[in-house]
């Protein structure tokens, strides 16, 4: 056996194997110190293998690969690494993705301070105003703080929950930067499109959930080496939740306007982020 390629991620050497396997090339993947190699079984097949693997590796964007990265596609992960529950891992989990974690706590100490001054006279200083009051303000904030505003324990669980694992796992493999203007972008969107629909009356990070659930689907399509990508039926449960809303059919309300804005502008940045990294 010989290992052909080493990749840091899981999703890129999985579709490389699928890729290969289908072509009657015995291989398989093999998680080895934080790397995931393509072990090659049978020596024989080594010169074909090392074409498969360079055309793979100078464009992972070709639909030949892609159909297999869309197969074998998986939920994110927050990472590898020991997944004992503790403290330590806890913490260690958070450094590594600051903004993340950041934002993650923010939500709930606005969620706790709820207890302490009332959810009327905390969010009178959070709700959403359009430019032209914030400009005669100053209260700048506004524009993003309804995304940190959330009504029940149900809502920020859901909300935060998928935002630590869609949100860490952006920063953790492309970068914080990307992911601090994921956020901006996706929130100050949904925002002002819910806004528009149905005054200032909302709040939640739902919004940006849905951009960060539409970069990562993109991205797991357009560029499955980068390491991110989803499940299909997480994807047509997302999707599927989506049009619930609108079918206005559940007891709660729903930012529906929001959560739509932040899934298109999601998934435009997306595809505006695998052009940029084609050309590095």
């Amino acid at each position: 056996m010989i290992v052909l390629a080493a990749f840091p991620q899981k999703s890129p050497a999985n579709t490389l194997v699928a890729y290969m396997q289908a072509n009657n090339i015995a291989c398989s993947c093999q998680a080895q110190e934080q790397q995931f190699q393509v072990i090659l079984h049978d020596d024989s097949d080594l010169e074909e293998a090392k074409q498969m693997l360079l055309e793979f590796v100078q464009n992972p964007n070709a639909k030949k690969f892609q159909s297999f990265a869309w197969q074998i596609a998986a939920p994110a992960e927050l990472g590898a690494g020991n997944s004992h529950f503790s403290l330590s891992n806890i913490a260690n989990s958070l450094f590594k993705s600051p903004f993340a974690a950041a934002i993650l706590l923010i939500a709930l100490a606005i969620h706790g301070l709820v207890f302490v001054f009332g959810q009327f006279e905390l969010f009178d200083h959070l709700y959403f105003q359009p430019w032209s009051d914030v400009m005669q303000s100053g209260e700048v904030w506004r524009l993003i703080t309804p995304t940190l505003m959330h009504f029940s324990a149900l809502h920020i669980i859901f909300n935060l929950v998928w935002w630590w694992i869609l949100g860490s796992d952006i920063e953790h493999k492309l970068g914080l930067g990307l992911l601090v203007a994921i956020y901006l972008i996706t929130g100050l969107l949904s925002n002002l499109a819910q806004f528009w629909v149905s005054g200032p009356n909302f709040g939640g990070l739902s919004g940006v959930v849905y951009g960060l659930f539409g970069f990562v689907w993109w991205m797991g399509w357009l560029r499955p080496d980068k390491g991110l990508s989803l499940s299909k039926p997480l994807i047509g449960f997302m999707l599927l939740w989506l049009v619930i809303g609108f079918a206005d059919v559940l007891w709660i309300n729903m930012a529906n306007t929001a959560h739509l804005t932040g899934l298109v502008s999601g998934c435009l940045l997306a595809l505006l982020a695998s052009r940029v990294f084609a050309k590095v």
